[in-house]
């Protein structure tokens, strides 16, 4: 089922739309235990994402030189 183009990205997409719901309604949860307005909660949130994501990035970059492997990758599936 795996195999065909036709069900890959909108089962990626779900997926996608499913976390992030997943996600919104965890900082939703937080921001009512801890009192705190949900659009602090939020931007704080998604700021912490976004640095752990940079920080993996970066330190996968420098070890494993994953921006030529990503180049790569995306030559070999495009030819």
């Amino acid at each position: 089922l795996m195999e065909s183009q036709s069900y890959v990205l909108p089962i990626f997409i779900l997926i996608g739309i499913t976390s992030l719901w997943v996600l919104i309604r965890f900082f939703k949860g937080v921001s009512i235990i801890y009192d705190v307005r949900p659009i602090r909660i939020y931007f704080i949130g998604f700021l912490v994402i976004i640095m752990i994501y940079i920080a993996i990035y970066g330190y996968l970059d420098y070890t494993q030189s994953l921006t030529m492997y990503l180049k790569y990758l995306i030559q070999t599936m495009s030819s």
